[in-house]
């Protein structure tokens, strides 16, 4: 069988287009890897939201406890809770209604 420039040509650009799709089917954006490293990804967020829902917990269990368990909350822990939290300054007055 005789080989042409044409049939080279045409071997040539498959073999090239097989190769990006290959390269794109293990590196591309949706790839197999780009697959491992979301899922890592998706791990350290996991890990991120429970320990901001712990955060959260802690504290919904101090504004639950700051007072007498009536209704009533103790202002002079609340406004400590503030300025920890960083919403009040510390040369700033505090007023609670």
């Amino acid at each position: 069988m005789q080989f042409t420039k044409i049939s080279y040509i045409l071997y040539a650009s498959y073999f090239l287009i097989m190769s990006y799709f290959v390269f794109h089917i293990y590196n591309g954006e949706r790839g197999l890897f780009a697959r491992e490293r979301l899922s890592a990804e998706i791990n350290i967020l996991q890990d991120k939201y429970e320990e901001i829902q712990a955060k959260r917990l802690k504290l919904e269990w101090k504004i639950n406890n700051l007072g007498s368990g009536q209704g009533y909350v103790d202002p002079d822990l609340l406004s400590e809770y503030m300025r920890d939290l960083g919403y009040v300054r510390q040369d700033e007055i505090l007023l609670l209604e």
